[in-house]
């Protein structure tokens, strides 16, 4: 897939763009950046590298940084999945991210895992509007984008009727 982006790219390059759309919809744009779609300063470049060292072009992956209560991102690597909404992480990091942004005691008795959907993580809709929870901030290129605890979770029916 990379080589036939790249091949189909302008200037050789496999260029893809997340878009922001209307109503928290958003598109991709293969082979080039669909610049009127763009803020001023909401880019980065980020090289894309093999999934091992010394391997083959395959997932789009990434390095980058990660931050949430430090001041200075921690150096990490990410694969960009067009195919999911989810954030993902590796099991022996999954428990460390989510204790990392959402404090023990909310965690313990605001959210919990819903087996029956994959382990997904699900909180009480009263966490969107906690203090207590900071945002995480990922670096990519020379800038790095805040994204609000809000922003992560998608608000769905409550399983017993109740409100969203």
């Amino acid at each position: 897939l990379y080589a036939r982006v790249a091949k189909a790219s302008h200037g050789g390059h496999a260029i893809f763009s997340f878009v922001p759309g209307a109503q928290h919809r958003a598109y991709i744009v293969a082979g080039e950046v669909p610049r009127a779609a763009i803020k001023e300063d909401t880019l980065s470049w980020a090289r894309a590298e093999p999934l091992k060292p010394g391997g083959a072009q395959g997932f789009w992956v990434v390095s980058g940084g990660l931050a949430i209560h430090r001041r200075l991102p921690v150096a990490s690597r990410f694969i960009i999945d067009t195919g999911t909404s989810f954030l993902l992480a590796p099991p022996n990091k999954y428990l460390l991210f989510i204790r990392s942004f959402i404090p023990e005691y909310a965690l313990n008795t605001s959210c919990g895992v819903d087996i029956a959907a994959g382990n997904l993580v699900v909180c009480d809709c009263t966490m969107m509007e906690s203090q207590s929870v900071m945002p995480v901030r990922f670096y990519f290129g020379t800038k790095h984008f805040n994204v609000k605890f809000a922003d992560l979770f998608l608000k769905v029916p409550a399983s017993d009727g109740g409100a969203p």
